[in-house]
């Protein structure tokens, strides 16, 4: 194995050997000149040195149909030649690329399984009382479907059905008489036999004329004259509207005139014809990617989906986009039926992602109990088998059990799931003696003095986090509330799982910052019970809170101090009640109601007649208080009261059942204010006639505002300059800093995104021209004003005179924010979006990178737009999320047109990405591509040529700007080869090869001796012949080696060991792939034997040792390991791992 033989490879033979020409479909291949006898005897193939292969090298990308030689058999027949048959099969819609077929592709024939017709089922499936016609109520068909099944019934007897017929006629009866044992019952089968399943119907024949009608469109389509080929299409479906090929032809043909609506219309009346569910999701593709009205793309969209789900109920991923619309629609009862049906699905029974889905709409449409046994059933099931990495029972699906139970109120039963449950998480499914335990000793945290009692339990067989340090404190406090329902004899055990919220805890790092969703659960829950002591403890705690809704909380303790015959603490209370609610009305009406509730009628009153005389008399109806309501509005106040805003309040709970007073976050979040306080008219102010309005009465009316914004402006700075002093300990990753960064740039960010001036109302094109922004003679105070005449009063030396003279400084616009330049600004929101990135925030770095591309003071500079989308792309790659990464390159490609390094970065990023590709080789990706081409194309011709391709209107006014210029801006001499490699390789990954090969033979034409090119063109062949509905495998073979030599002869000519090796590789995966194992072992040998010659070779040059990377023995170490496994040498496997792959 070390002594490597390059001279592996001997020359092919000069000459091929004789064939005959005249029926090879590769003939009209060949070059214009070359002239063969007629006769095969004396026809003989060209020969090019240095391939091998029995047969001339294609130089383009598509196997024409012969027809002399393909319908020779039907013209003996037939007074006709057409290019379609009934039986002819096509890929056409092989890949998601069904769009962009383009001008060379040939539509000869259906989409596969035209004669494959699928099985009618005598009766159609229904998983569940719902049928998926109900689930179609509010998104019917334009078209209802044709109706399937049996007719009208008729005696097992004589009679035949008439060929091609759907159901069953009516028939004669059997006759008297029982008949023998085993006789035929008219089915073709013995009595009693089990009933075997129908064979597909033959087609039937569409007639000759249909099929001289088509053949016209046909041809007149690879003619690309599109007005006859619509024109004859249209006539074929007239003649015989039920043959699937006219629609397709004629929408492919619309598709071509740009009219892709009507494409989609005319693709979707065929498709009733066909019982092909990939039909459906391919067409929904398409409409999807429809402009115009987002709704009804959407309900289209749903209506394909519904279509394939009658075609095959079973196919889950039909159901799960339609699942996905009627969410997206609202329509939680459909969805809820869905949900169920897919949960009957073979193999999805037991999918808990989808049960918990439904668990959570169940919830919603006050249903609970409808998902207690699937999710009952599923955690059986999944606690049946050992957990792993992939287990779906986790935490979180516990907890979503534990929710839905508790909202049935089941306490008993659901005690013993979440010990059970958690026990399997945690590992220990083999400890079922706790479940003897009346107690919750198991989940405590020392073994000491309860756990270590349990008979059973061997102390350190299991680290203490698989016992009550691994219980999540969400799980534990849903368990002290199981206790807690269930009676006083359970009080103790409940309050000791509530002390892990440690409520006395006063320090910065208490749970209560984390947990006061918790906090306030535990608290009311404990006011519900009539623990009022306990609970005082929980909601004194969150007072240190600030998000939590204050005047609801200090009624909560007032209502805690009550019950507790405290009357002073009640009183002081309530009076923070109503500081904390100051001029919110909606807060004010519920300390109203508290009085009520509690028999202080008067002071009651007092509070609602306040509400009402500031304009919330509808609160106060709305809240059914007690209290005496004017008749009619005072005349003044229906002149200077603003209408409040009505809020919706909750229902006043019994008077020792606080739960209203302090609800779960949202019903707290909608008690805050969520407009200003309302407060008269004001008398408008008289116009001055000055030019300008003296900015000192501007700030004696805004002063406040203007210290506020000061003091914000003097953090900003503070902020700034602790970030620079801890980049450097930022980029060295130190964990600290890089939290305080990402604390104090996300403050700076959000000051930002405050500031309207970089964010006009219209759009981002709104060039930035300062903070101040002026409307006649009339200043408008805004948030970007105000910061603006902060920082100028805040710098060192600011005159305390008439800070007017600062308002006009010029022409030119100011470059900095808060006296910190625009490019330190971009610096800061890159570097925190790179960081939150890291931390897997998806949301939050979308957001700030979004705020950054739509600054107008970012988006009129060419190189802080790029330097974002630069970032763009970083942050695209670390979340893995390839529609960004697609669309910043997409960016990026547009502001280098033309630029083969934007070509290579694209093929590269999507290079990096390690998920699945559906961006990169999707039809908007596709489309852009082939947009760029045809812009190339068009730029390289001159005036004349361009006449002679079908380019349309609108493609000709694009390119040349509406006549502002020749149609070629960027100045392109020639072809690129970049470009047209590139959309190859979109075509090629998303399918389609034979698309693939045109642009692939398009560059080849230009760098024939490009080893990439040649390699690429060889993977295509042979992949291609690998695909289901491929013609003559073994000549795309014979092809694909072809190529496949030269890429080798072409990268092992510089003799390099890193370029030999790689051919070396790639020659054995291709060995490998076509399943010649006995070719593939020796060339993988030779990768391992040049292993010692690159190593040298990174030796002398001095390299660095990522560069090792180019070494590809390990691989072929992989590959040989696996072959030697597959063949069952596995002493050989064991020692050439031991060998090459162990580290």
């Amino acid at each position: 194995m070390d002594d490597y033989n390059q001279d592996f490879y001997a020359g092919p033979p000069e000459h091929y050997a004789h064939q005959d020409l005249q029926h090879n479909p590769f003939a009209a291949m060949l070059p214009p000149d070359y002239a063969y006898p007629p006769h095969a005897s004396d026809a003989q193939y060209p020969s090019e040195h240095g391939y091998y292969g029995q047969g001339p090298i294609v130089h383009e990308g598509f196997i024409p149909a012969m027809e002399d030689v393909q319908y020779q058999d039907e013209q003996i027949n037939s007074s006709y030649s057409t290019p379609w048959t009934a039986h002819q099969e096509d890929d056409m819609l092989d890949t998601d690329d069904d769009m962009m077929m383009n001008e060379e592709l040939v539509l000869n024939g259906d989409l596969p399984g035209i004669n494959d017709a699928a099985l009618d089922s005598d009766e159609s499936v229904n998983p569940g009382g719902v049928s998926d016609e109900d689930l179609d109520s509010d998104f019917d068909l334009d078209e209802p479907p044709k109706s399937r099944g049996r007719g009208r019934g008729r005696g097992r007897g004589r009679g035949r059905v008439a060929r091609g017929s759907r159901g069953r006629g009516r028939g004669r009866g059997r006759g008297r008489g029982r008949g023998r044992l085993g006789a035929d019952d008219g089915d073709g089968r013995p009595r009693g036999a089990p009933r075997a399943r129908r064979r597909p119907r033959e087609a039937k024949d569409p007639g000759p004329e249909f099929k001289d009608t088509l053949a016209k469109a046909t041809q007149a389509w690879l003619r690309e004259d599109l007005e006859a080929a619509m024109k004859h299409a249209g006539d074929a479906i007239k003649i015989n509207p039920e043959v699937f090929a006219s629609y397709n032809l004629l929408s492919e043909i619309l598709y071509a005139k740009e009219q892709y609506e009507e494409s989609v219309h005319v693709l979707s009346m065929g498709a009733v014809l066909q019982r092909d569910v990939s039909l459906w999701h391919r067409i929904a593709t398409r409409v999807l990617d429809l402009e115009g009205d987002e709704r009804a793309r959407l309900e289209w969209a749903h209506r394909c989906y519904s279509q394939a789900i009658r075609i095959d109920p079973n196919n889950w991923e039909a159901r799960c986009r339609r699942l996905d619309f009627q969410l997206r629609f609202d329509h939680k009862g459909q969805a809820k039926s869905e949900l169920e049906m897919m949960l009957k699905i073979e193999g999805h029974e037991y999918e808990l992602d989808r049960i918990q889905q439904l668990a959570e709409l169940c919830a919603v449409t006050q249903e609970p109990e409808r998902a207690v046994e699937p999710f009952e059933k599923a955690i059986e099931y999944h606690m049946e088998f050992q957990k792993d990495e992939y287990s779906q029972l986790d935490w979180q699906i516990l907890n979503s059990y534990l929710e839905l139970m508790q909202t049935l109120k089941r306490y008993d039963s659901a005690i013993p799931r979440l010990r059970s449950g958690a026990r399997w998480i945690l590992g220990r499914q083999k400890e079922s003696f706790w479940d003897d335990q009346a107690d919750d000793r198991e989940w405590d945290l020392d073994d000491e003095p309860r756990r270590i009692q349990v008979q059973g339990f061997m102390p350190g067989e299991h680290d203490k986090s698989a016992y009550g340090a691994g219980l999540p404190l969400e799980i534990r406090v849903k368990l002290g509330m199981f206790r807690l329902h269930i009676g006083p004899t359970c009080l103790d055990e409940a309050i000791a799982h509530f002390e892990h919220l440690e409520p006395e805890d006063d320090s910065e790092m208490a749970a209560v910052f984390d947990f006061d969703d918790l906090f306030r659960e535990v608290a009311d829950a404990l006011t519900t019970s009539g623990n009022h002591a306990q609970a005082l403890r929980y909601y004194n705690a969150l007072r240190r809170v600030p998000d939590v809704p204050q005047t609801a909380l200090y009624i909560s303790i007032a209502a805690c101090h009550w019950a507790l015959k405290n009357s002073v603490e009640a009183e002081r209370s309530i009076d923070a009640a109503l500081g904390a609610a100051g001029t919110d009305l909606s807060a004010r009406v519920q300390v109203a109601r508290f009085f009520q509730e509690w028999g202080m009628m008067q002071r009651c009153n007092d509070v609602a007649q306040d509400v009402i005389a500031k304009g919330g008399i509808d609160l106060v109806r709305k809240a059914k208080l007690n209290v005496q309501l004017p008749t009619q509005r005072a005349t003044q106040a229906k002149e200077y009261v603003k209408k409040p805003v009505s809020v919706k309040a909750s229902r006043l709970p019994r008077p020792t059942v606080l739960r209203e007073l302090a609800p779960k976050p949202t019903t707290l979040q909608s008690l805050e204010p969520k407009m200003s306080p309302t407060r008269p008219k004001e008398a408008k102010e008289v116009k001055e006639h000055k030019s300008r309005r003296r900015l000192r009465g501007l700030l004696d009316s805004e002063k406040e505002k203007l210290e506020g914004a000061q003091q914000r402006d003097r953090a900003i700075r503070e902020m700034y300059q602790e970030l620079k002093s801890i980049e450097d300990l930022v980029d060295e990753g130190d964990e600290e800093s890089t939290e305080t960064y990402m604390e104090f740039a996300g403050q700076m960010v959000d000051e930002f995104r405050r500031m309207e001036a970089f964010y006009p109302r219209r759009d981002k094109h709104v060039k930035f021209v300062g903070y101040i922004g002026r409307k006649g003679s009339h200043f408008r105070m805004k948030e970007s004003a105000l910061a603006y005449l902060a920082t100028v009063s805040n710098r060192e030396g600011a005159s305390e005179g008439d800070p007017n003279t600062h308002l006009n400084v010029g022409e030119q616009a100011p470059e900095d924010f808060h006296d910190i330049p625009f490019n330190e600004w971009l610096d800061i929101f890159c570097r925190y979006a790179l960081l939150v990135a890291k931390h897997g925030k998806n949301n939050r770095c979308w957001t700030v990178i979004q705020a950054a591309a739509n600054a107008n003071i970012f988006h009129h500079n060419s190189q802080r737009e790029h330097h974002i989308y630069v970032c763009w792309l970083a942050c695209a790659l670390v979340l893995r999320d390839e529609e960004h990464l697609c669309n910043a390159c997409r960016f990026l490609i547009k502001q280098h047109p033309y630029s083969n390094d934007s070509y290579r970065l694209f093929g590269l990023i999507n290079r990096l990405y390690s998920g699945h590709r559906s961006w990169y080789n999707g039809g908007p990706s596709q489309k852009f591509v082939l947009r760029l081409i045809k812009a190339m194309d068009f730029a390289l011709l001159d005036k004349e040529s361009r006449l002679v391709y079908k380019f349309g209107d609108q493609e000709r006014s694009g390119y040349t700007k509406g006549g502002q210029n020749d149609g070629n801006p960027e100045g392109i001499t020639e072809v690129n080869v970049a470009l047209l490699s590139m959309y190859g390789h979109v075509l090629a990954s998303g399918g389609a090869y034979l698309n693939a090969l045109n642009y692939f033979f398009r560059a080849y034409s230009v760098e024939p001796n490009d080893a990439v090119l040649n390699f690429s063109i060889a993977i295509a062949y042979m992949q291609h012949a690998m695909k289901r509905q491929s013609e003559n495998r073994q000549y795309q073979i014979q092809q694909g080696l072809a190529f496949l030599h030269r890429y080798y002869e072409l990268r092992s000519k510089s003799g390099a060991a890193v370029q030999l090796q790689e051919a070396e590789f790639n020659v054995a995966r291709v060995w490998h792939m076509l399943g010649l194992y006995h070719l593939a072992l020796p060339a993988y040998e030779r990768v391992l034997a040049l292993e010692r010659r690159i190593s040298a070779e990174h030796a002398k040059e001095g390299r660095d040792e990522l560069l090792r990377v180019e070494d590809f023995s390990k691989d072929a170490a992989f590959a040989i390991q696996m072959i030697l496994a597959l063949t069952e040498d596995f002493q050989g496997a064991r020692n050439l791992t031991r060998e090459w792959l162990v580290i």
